[in-house]
């Protein structure tokens, strides 16, 4: 446990780096971008996450299971970088092709007639960020998972820092607006996608292993239409909002939904630490590792019901201080964006069992379905609440995607996670949020921060046998 909390510590500090940049930089471009051209952007990320999916078929996500499995084996696990790695630069250049044209025929059909977003060079940049961001991904799973810590450190700093040192200088220096800011992150992940087709060069080949490519192929697609729902899934509040508000409204929701997601950053991390020691378990004995994965899901459960507490308490002294007013209107939809992320830590736990038996198959179904109810959810209430009802639908989505996620993993395995009491203090959050909205006489700063405290109160009650336990093993280890 004690590598276990030291890796989950480093591969929260270096991935916080990179997924984190727009939460140290939104401040910034709050002062120099209007909330028009912060709508730009975000509709930029939400093209950008769509497009991801489509590029290699979902190669790229068998390829991280997979390689667990042939990890002691050099010759297969060379075999198997190389064709993925191959198969993902030559399927995603074809790709690339076809989604300029396809964009160019479906966006102006698709956009909201009155959004202003310049075909070129946007869409130049979104398929250059998509297909880095797809090699990018491959690189980093190849190095989480040989536990190449350090290069994981250096690539992630790297790419923080040279994002933020273009931004900074093309749209504080230089002020050019939306146009800088979208072409700092596209120049910045394309340099080090240069650098790691150095690096990874030995793995690019010329012949594909057809066999190999079909068995992924058979594995993945069912991955990529399961990504592509889930964007969709993930992105629908957005894409309601550009299609029956303006890039203003969109510009102020992204803003909360970046602060809110804050949360996500650590479920990436987390995941990224944990996920090597999850997928060993799950495929060795599960009897021997059960106490094991159950520890290791409610640590991750807890901690992000911590943070997403610590995000509300905190973001009204954030919005004071670091934000431009203009975007001041949007304070009020962290608690509702912020409570949905612990949907999405569920949901993250339960996916393993799926992968590991292989049954991707049953993925498209799970976001088919939450897309479906989703969509109905938002139609249902954008009539009669607006604004609030595309949030009501988000924090819904995250949640009634969790008994059909369930289903299906269990499925594949039977296991008890016994989370009896964090499913009790999740409850219990929900109702100090819904008080925040309830209490309106009473000013942010004070009603914000009741989440946390109840947290704290529930948390001394809850696990105070844990809590004396684990001080008296590190009073041990000092002395």
């Amino acid at each position: 446990m004690s590598n276990l909390i030291k890796s989950t510590s480093i591969y929260t500090i270096v991935g916080f780096l990179p997924l984190a940049f727009g939460f140290f930089i939104s401040p910034v471009y709050t002062f120099f971008l209007t909330t028009e051209d912060n709508g730009i952007i975000n509709l930029f990320t939400l093209i950008c996450g769509i497009f991801l999916n489509f590029f290699v078929f979902g190669i790229d996500g068998v390829f991280a299971v997979k390689h667990f499995e042939v990890i002691k084996n050099k010759a297969e696990e060379k075999r198997l970088i190389r064709n993925s790695f191959t198969s993902i630069l030559l399927i995603g250049s074809l790709n690339s092709v076809l989604l300029t044209i396809l964009s160019y025929l479906l966006l102006p059909l698709i956009l909201n007639p009155k959004t202003n977003f310049p075909f070129y060079p946007n869409i130049i940049f979104i398929i250059i960020f998509s297909f880095s961001q797809i090699i990018w991904n491959f690189y980093l799973s190849y190095l989480r998972n040989k536990e190449k810590i350090r290069k994981f450190a250096l690539f992630s700093i790297s790419l923080f820092s040279l994002t933020v040192i273009l931004s900074l200088l093309l749209v504080v220096y230089f002020k050019l607006g939306n146009f800088g800011a979208l072409f700092s992150r596209t120049l910045s992940i394309f340099i080090l996608v240069i650098f790691i087709l150095i690096d990874m060069r030995n793995f690019i080949c010329f012949k594909i292993n057809y066999k190999m490519l079909k068995a992924h192929l058979i594995l993945g697609v069912p991955i990529c239409i399961y990504l592509i729902l889930g964007q969709f899934n993930y992105s629908l509040d957005r894409i309601l909002i550009e299609k029956y508000f303006t890039l203003n409204e969109l510009g102020i929701y992204g803003l909360a939904l970046l602060i809110a997601s804050t949360s996500e950053i650590w479920i990436t991390a987390i995941s990224n630490a944990t996920s090597p020691t999850i997928y060993k378990l799950l495929n060795a004995d599960l009897k021997e590792g059960t106490s094991k994965l159950r520890e290791i899901f409610r640590m991750q459960i807890i901690s992000v019901i911590f943070l997403v507490c610590v995000i509300i308490s905190l973001s009204p002294m954030f919005y004071k201080l670091a934000i431009h007013r203009d975007y001041h209107i949007g304070l009020m939809l962290i608690p509702a964006l912020a409570f949905g992320f612990i949907g999405r830590a569920l949901y993250v736990i339960y996916v393993p069992f799926i992968f590991v038996k292989n049954k991707t198959k049953y993925l498209p179904i799970i976001n088919g379905i939450t897309l479906v109810i989703s969509f109905v959810i938002s139609i249902i209430f954008l009539p009669y609440f607006g604004f609030s009802g595309i949030l009501i639908s988000f924090t819904c989505t995250k949640f009634i995607q969790l008994p059909i996620v369930y289903y299906f993993s269990q499925k594949c395995e039977k296991f008890d996670f016994q989370l009896k009491i964090e499913y009790l203090l999740i409850l219990f959050i929900l109702l100090t949020i819904l008080s925040i909205y309830w209490t309106k006489q009473l000013p942010p700063a004070y009603s914000f921060q009741i989440p946390l405290i109840f947290f704290i109160l529930f948390s001394f009650f809850s696990y105070r046998k844990k809590i004396v336990i684990l001080a008296k093993n590190l009073r041990k280890r000092d002395d």
